[in-house]
């Protein structure tokens, strides 16, 4: 409704500070330079359609670390989030070619069975433009290929396959010693939820051309290559651009 009535636009540097208050209000992470982390992969699922690889992240940690509610934060604030529990492949693929979600899903441990390839393979495929999973359907059998390309959070306690870890940032969750920050629970009423992605498909709408020109320009360190320079194209611009402009201002610091 801001953006159709000509409002100001929305501000990469209070979506941040507000996503980077509330993460430490409930997480104690081994690292603070995680929380920027996490606050830079959030915002960047709004602009994925911009990028040519999109990071998956992994969550782990022991029982009791914070890793289901870390998800559901994500699911809050992430483009068109989505927490989900054991998606059948179909349910996967079709989501991701109709919303082309920030997928939080939770409870991983169970890909590592035999009965899980297909999943992973959407999994492993999707994180890089142009992966598809083709379909016969209708009455006249037509082919029908549907794009896997979305962001995607995976979170459990013993960690992902050698292959899918391979496309992956890891973030490694430990059980706080703060019982505010343990019995602090992700409300989904809580009016903050709401105002993050409000500014955030604004920013997607009015800054999406600034990030692209930001993401062909920026020069990655020489050090980086292969597949962690697809890891972190995304979000490297991204970070950069904003500390340059002084957008994260002391949010991170």
């Amino acid at each position: 409704q801001a953006f159709l009535h000509g409002n100001r636009d929305a501000s990469f540097a209070e979506m941040a500070a507000l996503l980077v208050s509330k993460a430490r209000t409930l997480f104690e992470l081994k690292r603070p330079q995680e929380i920027a982390l996490l606050t830079a992969w959030a915002i960047a699922t709004y602009f994925h359609p911009v990028f040519h690889t999109f990071s998956r992240l992994e969550i782990t940690g022991e029982r009791g670390s914070g890793k289901s509610k870390l998800q559901a934060l994500l699911a809050q604030t992430c483009f068109n989030g989505l927490f989900m529990v054991n998606p059948t492949p179909a349910v996967l693929f079709r989501l991701a070619a109709a919303l082309r979600p920030a997928l939080c899903l939770d409870e991983i441990e169970s890909l590592a069975s035999e009965d899980h390839k297909e999943l992973l393979a959407i999994i492993n495929s999707g994180y890089k433009q142009g992966g598809t999973v083709a379909r016969v359907e209708g009455e006249e059998r037509q082919v029908v290929s549907y794009p896997v390309y979305a962001p995607m959070s995976l979170a459990g306690i013993k960690g992902l396959n050698a292959v899918t870890e391979d496309r992956a940032i890891v973030v490694v969750m430990q059980r706080s010693r703060d019982a505010q920050r343990l019995n602090a629970q992700i409300l989904p009423d809580d009016p903050d939820w709401g105002q993050l992605r409000a500014w955030g498909y604004r920013l997607a709408l009015t800054r999406f051309q600034e990030v692209r020109r930001a993401y062909e320009a920026v020069q990655l360190p020489a050090w980086l290559v292969g597949r962690e320079r697809e890891l972190w194209a995304a979000l490297l611009p991204l970070g950069s651009w904003w500390i340059r402009r002084g957008t994260w201002g002391c949010a991170t610091t």
